[in-house]
């Protein structure tokens, strides 16, 4: 089911990117690192995929949680947009549109530590390739969200 997402979310040019990369939902995890002192530990670097990118407007602002502790489905980002959406249009092709806004929330698919955020990324900077946390979980969790993806 994951592998039929990654598929789903990832349009082809990114595919290269996203080659080690796994996506769960919206949200993109590479391994980034192990610590030599704790090898049952990874460190993940997180980002949002392009499908939802597309689906968003333009983003205006980054918020960011309070808390270290992250448990699975945890905000690790909060991103505010703003867009435009077709309101209605008639046959002869005139369109009406609205401004819209939201907030989209990047959530975590793994409990763990949430050691960085990218506060430094200016929300008009932000694409599929930037990474907006880096966090640590059990590499016992990450390897199980992987074999999931690969028994699809």
């Amino acid at each position: 089911m994951l592998r039929r997402a990654l598929t789903r979310l990832a349009p082809a040019c990114s595919r290269s990117f996203l080659g080690n990369a796994h996506v769960a939902g919206d949200t993109w995890l590479v391994e980034h690192s192990t610590p030599a002192s704790s090898p049952s530990t990874v460190v993940l670097r997180l980002g949002i995929s392009e499908a939802a990118l597309d689906a968003l407007g333009d983003v205006e602002a980054l918020e960011w949680p309070t808390s270290a502790e992250v448990s699975a489905g945890a905000t690790l980002c909060s991103l505010r947009w703003t867009g435009f959406s077709r309101t209605a249009s008639d046959e002869l092709y005139h369109a009406t549109w609205a401004n819209i806004s939201g907030t989209h929330n990047l959530r975590s698919p793994l409990p763990g530590t949430l050691l960085l955020t990218n506060a430094a990324l200016q929300p008009d900077k932000v694409d599929a390739r930037s990474w907006l946390a880096q966090m640590s979980c059990s590499r016992a969790a990450w390897d199980l969200l992987r074999r999931a993806d690969r028994a699809v």
